[in-house]
């Protein structure tokens, strides 16, 4: 019997572990005063912004920052410390994650995983059966269409 086993970034929101597969990660771009955050005036309540990264990413400038805590229904991310963003691949673009600390990488059996049929975000699933960790599609954190507005969004300001 063959066994699927990913490698998944690992971070937390609130008091939960979340993770998202490594073949979406691009990078940690650092806290997020480290690049000036401009607004999206019109952008889903999520979407705190846009950061550029001119220079940072090949063939990327201008990258959304969505609070993730918002998007998987939680209270809007309080900056600490530890609060970081991580770039992450939606779709042919990038997105900035905001998440409220890095914890690892980590390999994820296949086995381990159940179906999350039961979660209040369309983003959520599965969750570990040992530890609880709650696996996101990257590709659902923001839809086609969100995209492409936020794209002319970018454009425009």
């Amino acid at each position: 019997m063959y066994t699927a086993i990913d490698e998944y970034c690992t971070f937390e929101l609130g008091q939960k572990t979340f993770a998202v597969r490594t073949e979406k990660f691009d990078q940690i771009a650092g806290r997020p005063g480290s690049y000036p955050l401009s607004p999206l005036p019109g952008a889903p309540k999520h979407i705190k912004g846009k950061i550029n990264l001119k220079g940072h990413l090949k063939g990327h400038s201008e990258v959304p920052v969505v609070d993730l805590r918002m998007r998987v229904g939680l209270r809007p991310t309080v900056f600490t410390e530890r609060t970081c963003m991580l770039i992450v691949h939606v779709g042919r673009q990038l997105a900035a994650l905001l998440v409220d600390r890095l914890i690892d990488i980590r390999e994820i059996s296949s086995t381990e995983v159940e179906s999350a049929t039961k979660a209040k975000s369309p983003c959520v699933v599965g969750r570990t059966c040992l530890d609880g960790v709650i696996l996101l599609d990257i590709d659902k954190i923001l839809s086609a269409r969100t995209l492409a507005k936020i794209g002319k969004l970018c454009n425009r300001v």
